[in-house]
C-alpha cells in the first residue's frame, strides 16, 4: 500500500497533467473560433 506522500504526488502530477491538457484544448478552441470575423 502506497504511503500518503506517494499517493499525494500521484494525484498532484495527474492534476497538473489535466490542467495542462485543458489549457491546450482551450487554446485550440479559441484558435478555431473566428473572432475577428465578427
Amino acid at each position: 500500500m502506497p504511503t500518503f506522500d506517494l499517493w499525494y504526488n500521484l494525484v498532484y502530477n495527474f492534476h497538473l497533467k489535466v490542467q495542462k491538457e485543458r489549457k491546450i484544448l482551450k487554446n485550440q478552441s479559441e484558435l478555431c473560433t473566428p473572432k475577428n470575423k465578427l
